[in-house]
Parts: structure tokens; C-alpha cells; sequence
């Protein structure tokens, strides 16, 4: 009996090696997953932005994105009023923001709140205006003065700051920007090369601090049960003359997609790469 119990020892040793391993993978995956869930647009919606004295300035309300490039440029912050009636748009750059706080569930933006009422409102129908170097150089110089000599927006070689029109790259300087909200483009249907339908945009991947890529999460409902996602980056989507989102791919792309991973959001090359990655709910 003795033999029996000293044979199986390192069987059981081994498995619970195996074990212990499985449950460390298990949770970097979560830690994983939670970084990106926590960048989601789903998650970004409705967080409270206070000033650096603690002070609550309003709350998150939604994007404006560059259809051309993919880039997030602004954010809309809803201000003042109560449960939403007779509050106001403000309009910020998206670089302005920080989650970086000690406070879960709370923004930054480095704005005193006298300040604050004098901030660029937003109104739907001046997404076409936001395009004019004027009124993007407005809105920026709001918030360089407001930063009192430590703004969060870049300068320029020459000393100014750059309007988001003007920044990336050199052959995007001169384009007119293709702006819509980020709620628009929410539960729109994806086409791909062969016009059939990918499945439809249910959220964007979005790094306020700008080091990384603005993704699309594509995801396709099945019939009682849950379907699959995809993560593409969103300078990849372009719009079809029937005003539907396209990707340049096909069905042997999509079975054939890698898993996204925060690693895989911090190495994916800006434009010109073809990537399309398996989303992970």
C-alpha cells in the first residue's frame, strides 16, 4: 500500500503544477481583457470628468471621429442643467482627458470651473465646421491657455499647436476631415469586399492618451446564441456609396483572424496593414 501512495505522489504533484499554471494564465488573461474593457467606448460613455481640485465639470457624452483616418479627435462632455434637461454640449480635444485619476469611473480634464463656462460648446450641425482650421484652432487654443503653460496637446515646430485637421500624416495635412459622432456609427452594418454583411459596429476600442489605434469591434449575432466579434482598426472602415461601413477582406480573413490582445492593440501598424483580429467578449 505504501508503494502505491509513493508512485502516485509525483502524478499528483505534477497536476497540481499543471493546475497552478492554468490559474496564473487564467488571470493575466483577465488582466488582459480587463485593460481593453476598460477602454471601451460602452465603458468610456457616462463617466464623470472632474477638474484637478475635485470639482465635477460634467459628464462623458460621446466622440467625434475622423471617418478618414480613424482617429478620435474630440470629446463631448454634457454640462450643467438637471438629468440632462437644458445641459450643454461642451467640446474638447480627446488628448485633454486623462483616466489616469485615483477616483474609479473618473476623467480629468485640467480646467477650473470658472473657466469652464466659457468652454467651445458643440451643436450637430458644426461637425462640418469643426473641419476649419479656424474653428479647430479655436477650440485648442481654449485648452492651451487653460493648461496654464502645461497643455496636453503638442506643439508644433513653429510654436503653435496643431489643429486635429493638421495633425497625422503628411499626406492627410491638407484633407478635409470626414467627422461624425461616435454614437452614428454604433450598430451600423460592416460589408466587406463581396458586399455581405460582417456583422455591425457594437463598440470602438478607444485610448484617450492617442499612443494607440482607434479599434472597431464588428460583431455578428447568430440565432439563440452569441456570435463572433472581430476587432479591425477603424481607419480601415471605409463608407459605401450606400452609406454603409466597408472593410477590405473576406470570409477566409475573418476564420482565419489571430486573438486580439493588448499587446496586439500596442503593436498594430497605423494604416496600410490589412489587420483584422478574432474579439474575445
Amino acid at each position: 500500500m505504501r508503494i502505491c501512495r509513493t508512485a502516485l505522489l509525483p502524478t499528483t504533484l505534477v497536476l497540481f503544477c499543471l493546475a497552478a499554471c492554468a490559474q496564473g494564465q487564467s488571470h493575466a488573461a483577465a488582466k488582459v481583457s480587463s485593460e481593453i474593457q476598460r477602454a471601451r467606448l460602452r465603458h468610456l460613455e457616462g463617466m464623470i470628468v472632474e477638474n484637478r481640485d475635485g470639482e465635477r465639470l460634467g459628464v462623458l457624452k460621446d466622440f467625434i471621429v475622423d471617418m478618414g483616418t480613424g482617429d478620435i479627435n474630440y470629446a463631448l462632455v454634457s454640462a450643467g442643467g438637471v438629468l440632462g434637461v437644458r445641459s450643454t454640449r461642451k467640446i474638447a480635444p480627446v488628448q485633454a482627458l486623462s483616466d489616469a485619476t485615483a477616483k474609479a469611473g473618473i476623467l480629468a480634464l485640467d480646467v477650473s470651473t470658472r473657466r469652464w463656462k466659457k468652454a467651445p460648446q458643440f451643436r450637430r450641425s458644426e461637425l462640418k465646421r469643426l473641419g476649419q482650421p479656424q474653428r479647430a484652432a479655436e477650440i485648442s487654443a481654449f485648452y492651451s491657455r487653460a493648461a496654464q503653460g502645461a497643455p496636453r496637446i503638442p506643439a508644433a515646430p513653429n510654436g503653435r499647436h496643431p489643429t486635429p485637421s493638421a495633425t497625422g500624416r503628411e499626406d492627410q495635412r491638407h484633407r478635409q476631415p470626414n467627422y461624425e459622432l461616435a454614437s452614428d456609427i454604433m450598430g451600423r452594418d460592416v460589408i466587406n469586399q463581396q458586399n455581405k454583411v460582417v456583422g455591425q459596429i457594437s463598440d470602438l476600442l478607444i485610448d484617450l492618451v492617442g499612443a494607440k489605434k482607434t479599434f472597431a469591434i464588428i460583431s455578428r449575432a447568430r440565432l439563440l446564441q452569441r456570435g463572433e466579434s472581430y476587432a479591425v482598426p477603424l481607419c480601415q472602415v471605409s463608407q459605401s456609396p450606400d452609406h454603409r461601413l466597408k472593410i477590405e477582406t473576406n470570409g477566409a480573413a475573418l476564420t482565419q483572424a489571430q486573438p486580439f490582445t493588448e499587446q496586439t492593440w500596442e503593436t498594430t501598424a497605423a494604416a496600410g496593414s490589412a489587420s483584422i483580429y478574432h474579439y474575445a467578449e
